[in-house]
């Protein structure tokens, strides 16, 4: 159980060492040859999201998606350049233009556009070109119809620096 509060973005040692106990079982689990990453919700402040991404290090995370709140590209900068667990964001951005401060100052390590919410399938590859110039893949977020995957995957197959399609 979690003390979580709308208003607080801290965690506590207890619920660290909780996420990390559950995601070492997950890896259990899965096996060798399984990468896992871990979405946080835009949860954490940017010193419990860096004390969370230090403690998942050696855990060998994919990734860690959306630590803390979209808009501060340079406290996502921060978060990122201070861990060696790769980290993700981009889903809630609605233009490139968002992605354009987060992909200059690399805040990330991968971007995460969303076609349906950036403006549509040739607005997410745009997007995923505009970050291969710093050398960051693109893991597209989706949550749409089968019908949309097929769309999203043509984009994707075109995409120089994809990594992954959510679904």
């Amino acid at each position: 159980k979690y003390r979580r509060e709308a208003w607080n973005r801290s965690i506590t040692a207890q619920e660290m060492s909780q996420w990390v106990r559950i995601v070492e079982e997950i890896l259990k689990a899965l096996g060798p040859g399984y990468d896992l990453a871990v979405d946080c919700h835009w949860e954490y402040s940017t010193r419990d999201a860096l004390r969370l991404a230090q403690a998942f290090e050696p855990l060998n995370l994919w990734f860690l998606e959306d630590p803390i709140p979209p808009g501060n590209p340079d406290a996502m900068a921060r978060l990122t350049a201070a861990t060696r667990t790769p980290i993700a964001t981009g889903e809630n951005f609605d233009s490139r233009q968002q992605f354009r401060p987060v992909v200059e100052k690399q805040s990330c390590d991968i971007v995460q556009p969303d076609p349906q919410r950036c403006g549509g399938l040739l607005e997410a590859k745009r997007i995923a070109e505009l970050a291969d110039l710093y050398y960051i893949p693109c893991a597209c977020h989706n949550m749409c119809t089968p019908v949309g995957v097929y769309g999203i995957a043509q984009v994707c197959a075109a995409m120089p620096s994809f990594l992954t399609l959510e679904s």
